[in-house]
């Protein structure tokens, strides 16, 4: 996602009902729009944030930081574990 599809979600967002927002699909980490999204979702006092990831993101070289930002956003992971 771009940008503008992220701040148009943040538009809608405060009228959704839900105390939560989900962010999911196509591994969302990996765009440049992700941590300022998160950080607005944050602002908005929506209470818990979630990301459905598929963990193998947390390796990457590129995204060294992201765990520790996810902590301190007290984003939730939600992953799916295979054998």
């Amino acid at each position: 996602m771009v940008w503008p599809t992220f701040a148009a979600c943040l538009e809608v967002s405060p009228g959704c009902g839900p105390p939560w927002s989900t962010i999911t699909g196509g591994a969302p980490e990996l765009k440049p729009a992700f941590p300022p999204f998160v950080q607005e979702v944050r602002a908005l006092g929506i209470g818990e944030v979630i990301d459905r990831c598929n963990l193998s993101v947390l390796l990457l070289d590129s995204q060294r930081d992201l765990a520790e930002f996810l902590a301190a956003e007290r984003v939730h992971i939600v992953a799916s574990l295979r054998r």
